[in-house]
């Protein structure tokens, strides 16, 4: 299993792999969007304008079994990380 924290950023994503529903955390009070790219370079998710406040909950449960990619963007800022998809 993959470390899911990463010493620059301090972002988690939780459980990794995941069946598909997965929490990100650490990103502290800003709105922050995700996109969820599959390994041909697709864009196969994207949620703009999450509340970390009130959610940090993403449900991917519809896309097959691989290897996704998230860019999660905020304040200016992208970050990107990888999720196993395993149902």
């Amino acid at each position: 299993m993959e470390d899911n924290i990463n010493s620059k950023t301090g972002i988690i994503i939780y459980p990794n792999p995941s069946s598909g529903e997965f929490s990100i955390e650490g990103l502290g009070l800003g709105i922050y969007d995700v996109e969820i790219y599959n390994m041909v370079g697709e864009k196969v998710y994207s949620a703009p304008n999450i509340n970390p406040l009130t959610s940090n909950e993403i449900y991917f449960n519809y896309q097959p079994n691989g290897i996704y990619f998230l860019q999660i963007k905020s304040e200016g800022k992208t970050i990107s990380k990888k999720i196993i998809i395993q149902k």
